[in-house]
């Protein structure tokens, strides 16, 4: 048997890193906005595309189908989406923000800005971008996975 050093155990620190910034930030988005994470990820992809389905906020976030789909719900009450039936398949629904929801992206997306340049400040630019460069080689193999 392999004994596991979680030190050097790439799955386990990225596990890691991402627990503790979906905590701090669903905390941060919550008092600030009365949103969590989720439904800010997910108008966030609505501030960008129009006329999404479920299925489609679900591939674009790596997300579970069911969860989007009680975050819509959430989001819908609060009135930051709308939900209208697609044009063209009736069987899937269009996604959008409402009026109140872009207001509300305008403001956090300031804030999410602010919290990635505290994140990566320690950073030189060069590690910016090798930073992203080994995200998109890791987010590809997990897809080949």
């Amino acid at each position: 048997m392999q004994k596991i050093n979680i030190d050097r155990h790439a799955t386990a620190q990225i596990n890691m890193l991402a627990n503790k910034l979906m905590l701090k930030s669903s905390t941060a988005y919550t008092q600030k906005f009365g949103i969590g994470m989720t439904e800010w990820r997910i108008i966030s992809v609505l501030s960008s595309a129009s006329d999404c389905s479920v299925q489609k906020i679900s591939d674009i976030l790596g997300l579970d189908k069911a969860a989007v789909s009680r975050t819509v719900k959430k989001l819908e009450e609060k009135k930051y989406i709308e939900v209208n039936g697609h044009s063209e398949d009736k069987r899937t629904y269009a996604i959008n923000l409402t009026e109140m929801g872009q207001e509300l992206y305008e403001v956090a997306s300031d804030f999410a800005i602010e919290r990635e340049k505290q994140l990566l400040e320690e950073f030189e630019e060069a590690e910016k971008d090798q930073l992203f460069i080994l995200l998109k080689k890791l987010r590809n193999k997990v897809d080949q996975m």
